[in-house]
């Protein structure tokens, strides 16, 4: 969904987009909003010497074979994660982007991963660049969504301009402000109509109550498509939209007596209605979904950006990212 590239938007930075990968064919009809010079669909076809240099080189390979939510194979995973890196740390090497940004599961960090990730940072390192890392947590970006993520900034030596400062965190907007307006159809506590739904809810709902938070007037947003061991509910804020997840529809919000809308899914990840046109384009509410647990929120991008680009001087003034702009 090109993530960065929105938020880069939203600073009001003069950029173009030079190349984009996706294997997915649907994604490519958003990519081409930005109108890229390339669009590849397999990135490990693409020689090296064929891409074209950047300032800013943004890589968010598939984050499923080390996320704690799934199977956790790791480099060797099928969705070919640990290949993906080698291309992409490769590409810094030779081509020596001023600015590299890297997003995926904080799960990276643990201990069963830790060889992978020393050895990102190390490579990064050996290539001539200043390296920053931090696990993120979106609710400090000031959307509302409980989704931890590790970025890595990188910047080439010879471009450092100021010390590179992580943003200072932002009060998460409240889970009401996403919501679309109430409709007759929406009914405050209403459970689900599967029986797994129903269970998930009421026990959700029980330990609100225990609390002091009635969840007819509190938005609490309930994972009903998990599993009892992987259970979980965010109170005025939603847990990691995963790609299954999203392409369910997202959580069962208790405010509103059923899931999430595509719009509000969309801004439950950061982006704004007008960034996915999904319906002009022809691409499924499921599709959206599933693109929508797989992105870089552009509110984490922006957050990130703001200082990233300004201590790699690519800007001449620390540009401003607005973070209520996903709202609208």
């Amino acid at each position: 969904m090109d993530g960065a590239a929105i938020a880069m938007l939203r600073l009001n930075i003069d950029f173009s987009v030079l190349f984009v990968s996706d294997t997915h064919k649907k994604c490519h009809k958003l990519l081409e909003r930005h109108e890229p010079k390339h669009i590849y669909t397999d990135i490990m076809d693409v020689p090296i010497n064929d891409k074209p240099y950047v300032d800013v080189y943004v890589f968010t390979p598939p984050c499923q074979d080390f996320s704690a939510n799934g199977k956790q194979s790791g480099a060797d995973g099928p969705r070919q994660t640990g290949e993906l890196m080698g291309k992409a740390l490769r590409y810094t090497r030779e081509k020596k982007p001023r600015l590299v940004l890297f997003e995926n599961a904080f799960a990276l960090t643990h201990v069963k991963f830790r060889p992978v990730f020393r050895g990102l940072i190390k490579h990064i390192l050996e290539s001539g660049y200043a390296v920053y890392d931090k696990v993120i947590n979106a609710n400090t970006c000031g959307f509302p969504q409980d989704r931890r993520r590790l970025i890595i900034v990188a910047i080439r030596n010879d471009s450092i301009k100021c010390k590179f400062q992580w943003p200072e965190a932002r009060k998460a907007v409240s889970l009401k402000t996403i919501m679309d307006s109430k409709t007759q159809q929406d009914v405050p506590g209403r459970l689900p109509k599967n029986a797994m739904g129903k269970k998930r809810c009421a026990k959700a709902y029980s330990e609100c109550h225990q609390n002091g938070i009635d969840p007819r007037t509190t938005p609490v947003a309930v994972d009903i498509d998990a599993g009892e061991k992987f259970q979980v509910y965010g109170v005025d804020e939603c847990k990691t939209i995963t790609r299954v997840r999203g392409g369910c529809g997202g959580p069962w919000i208790s405010t509103h007596g059923r899931r999430f809308t595509t719009r509000e899914l969309l801004k439950a990840q950061g982006f704004a209605p007008t960034d996915v046109p999904y319906e002009e384009l022809k691409i499924t509410p499921r599709q959206v979904g599933m693109m929508v647990g797989n992105s870089l929120s552009p509110n984490m991008a922006g957050c990130v950006l703001q200082e990233a680009l300004w201590s790699a001087g690519l800007t001449k003034e620390k540009p401003q990212f607005p973070i209520m702009s996903h709202c609208a």
